[in-house]
C-alpha cells in the first residue's frame, strides 16, 4: 500500500542528524510509477532545503547551481552533507553534496541573501527618499529664514540607499490572454507526487509556433502545485520551485503538442544532467499559478537545453532556469559537434 503524507513538507522534509548533516524523512518521489528514478527537481529542492537549514534566519537562496553525476533511487533516502564555504552579513554560500549508500550522486552550489524581495527593498528605497524630501525642504524653509547653506548629504548619518533594480522582462502576451479563472480545470494535466496527496496542476498555453521560429520552439504555460496543497514553511516555497520546474520542463513539456512534433522531441526526456536556477524575487506562492515561457535552446548528440522564464501570479519575473537534459530523441545527427 502506497504511503501517505500529510503536507508536501512532510513529503520533501529532511531532519539534522548531526551538524550540517541532513537526511530526507522519505525517499524521493518518484516521476512515474514505473520509473526506477523519479523527478530530479526534488534532489535540488531537498538541496536548497538543506542550504537554507544551515544558512541562519533571513536567508532565502538566489542562485542554485546543480550537477546529476550518478542516478540516484527512489528507493531509498539521500544523505545531504553541507559545507560552509563563506558566510556574511548579507550573503553566504554553500556546497551541498548528496550521498546514497556512501556514493556521491549529486552536488550543488547554493548562494543565498538577506536580500532578495524587491518589494521590500522597494518600499525601503521609498521610504528613504521620502525622508531625504522632507530633510531638503526642512533644509529651504530654514534657508530663507536664517540664510543658511543647503545640508551637505554627505555628511548625513543615514546610509544612502540606491534605487533596488530588478528585472523587466515582460510578461509574454500569450500567457495573459489565459483567463485561469475561466480555464476548463477538468483539462488541467495533473501529475500526483505521492499516491494522492500532492498533486501538480499544469494548463498549457501556446499559440501556433511561427514558421521562422519553428527551429526553436517555445513552450508556455502555467502550473502550481495542487489546490489542496498548503507550504507553511517559506524554505518549502524553494522547494516547491524546484520540483514544479523539473515537472513543467522535462515531463509536461513534451506532452504538449508543438515540442512532440518537433524533430528533437521525437523520443522522450531520460534524466537531467544539470541545472541552474536564478532567484530573482522572493515573492511568490508555489500553490497560486507560475507563467512558464520555455525556450528549446539547443539539442544536438541526445542533449537538449531548455531555458525558461518564471513569472509570478501577478506576472513579475521571479525565476530563470538552464537545464540540460539527456533525450532519447530520433532523426539528430550524429555528426554534429557542439
Amino acid at each position: 500500500m502506497a504511503k501517505r503524507f500529510s503536507s508536501f513538507e512532510d513529503l520533501m522534509g529532511a531532519e539534522e542528524v548531526a551538524p550540517n548533516v541532513y537526511i530526507s524523512k522519505h525517499p524521493l518521489p518518484r516521476g512515474r510509477s514505473k520509473s526506477w528514478n523519479g523527478y530530479l527537481g526534488s534532489v535540488v529542492g531537498q538541496a536548497v532545503l538543506a542550504a537554507v537549514s544551515s544558512s541562519g534566519p533571513g536567508f532565502s537562496p538566489n542562485s542554485v547551481h546543480s550537477l546529476f553525476l550518478k542516478p540516484i533511487s527512489m528507493e531509498s533516502e539521500v544523505t545531504w552533507k553541507v559545507v560552509e564555504t563563506a558566510t556574511g552579513k548579507t550573503f553566504c554560500h554553500r556546497n551541498v553534496k548528496a550521498y546514497q549508500r556512501n556514493d556521491l550522486v549529486y552536488m550543488a552550489n547554493v548562494s543565498l541573501t538577506r536580500k532578495n524581495c524587491y518589494s521590500s527593498i522597494d518600499a525601503e528605497y521609498t521610504a528613504y527618499v521620502e525622508r531625504l524630501r522632507e530633510r531638503r525642504l526642512l533644509q529651504s524653509q530654514r534657508d530663507r529664514v536664517e540664510h543658511e547653506q543647503d545640508i551637505d548629504d554627505d555628511n548625513e548619518d543615514e546610509k544612502v540607499i540606491s534605487k533596488p533594480f530588478y528585472f523587466e522582462t515582460p510578461y509574454p502576451d500569450v500567457l495573459k490572454k489565459v483567463n485561469l479563472e475561466k480555464s476548463n480545470m477538468s483539462s488541467v494535466l495533473k501529475h500526483q507526487l505521492s499516491s494522492k496527496d500532492i498533486s501538480i496542476e499544469v494548463i498549457e498555453a501556446n499559440e501556433q509556433t511561427d514558421e521562422a521560429e519553428s527551429v526553436l520552439p517555445r513552450i508556455n504555460c502555467f502550473a502550481r502545485l495542487g489546490q489542496n496543497s498548503k507550504i507553511d514553511n517559506h524554505a518549502f516555497q524553494f522547494v516547491a520551485l524546484a520540483v514544479l520546474l523539473d515537472i513543467s520542463m522535462f515531463s509536461n513539456l513534451q506532452k504538449n503538442k508543438s515540442m512532440s512534433s518537433s524533430k528533437f522531441f521525437a523520443g522522450s526526456v531520460n534524466s537531467s544532467l544539470n541545472q541552474t536556477l536564478y532567484i530573482h524575487d522572493t515573492n511568490f506562492d508555489c500553490t497560486h499559478w507560475f507563467g512558464y515561457s520555455v525556450k528549446q535552446a539547443r539539442s544536438v548528440n541526445d542533449r537538449i537545453i531548455l531555458e525558461a522564464e518564471i513569472f509570478n501570479d501577478e506576472g513579475f519575473h521571479v525565476a530563470t532556469v538552464i537545464q540540460e537534459g539527456h533525450i532519447g530523441a530520433k532523426n539528430l545527427d550524429r555528426t554534429m559537434k557542439l
